[in-house]
């Protein structure tokens, strides 16, 4: 995780092509060496979000390359069978984060967010980071929209399940 950390910490333009490399390395050295001490975390995942989020350039095939890999990172987790580690509500902020920093605002951006969101409910992990990440992203309207589908306190509850503010951060 220390490696990762500081690879999404860098100014590399390619961090996030750069932590991926490492997790899939961490990932392919424990099936080589069958050393359950290689296994990747919740945290991992997240480290790789972040480098996701906090890739700052003007070149877009760099950011890109960037959301093909928060993408797959997110899709990774959710599987639920890879290493068999599930996103928390950090991995659904980075995500959110790493839309806000790679794609432009559109209708396919705010479709998308939607569609995350409502994956989000579903796991049970909406937290305010879920939520700050999702009202930056939507318009005003469109967020009023989706969340007031939950404002009965029963379905805000749901929501939050499996909120635990100590995980992945």
């Amino acid at each position: 995780n220390a490696v990762i950390n500081a690879v999404s910490r860098s100014s590399e333009e390619d961090k996030a092509v750069v932590a991926a490399g490492l997790l899939n390395e961490l990932k392919q050295r424990r099936l080589d060496d069958n050393d359950e001490h290689l296994i990747p975390t919740v945290r991992t995942y997240n480290l790789v979000l972040s480098a996701c989020a906090f890739t700052s350039s003007e070149d877009e095939q760099v950011r890109r390359d960037a959301f093909r890999v928060a993408v797959d990172t997110l899709n990774q987790l959710r599987s639920r069978d890879e290493d068999m580690v599930n996103p928390d509500h950090v991995s659904y902020g980075m995500f959110l984060s790493s839309v806000r920093a790679l794609l432009p605002r559109n209708v396919k951006r705010d479709q998308l967010v939607k569609s995350v969101f409502r994956k989000c409910c579903q796991d049970g992990l909406v937290s305010d980071f879920v939520v700050d990440g999702v009202k930056e992203l939507l318009p005003e309207n469109v967020w009023e929209e989706i969340s007031t589908l939950g404002i009965k306190e029963e379905k805000e509850k749901e929501w939050c399940r499996n909120v635990n503010s100590k995980e992945g951060s």
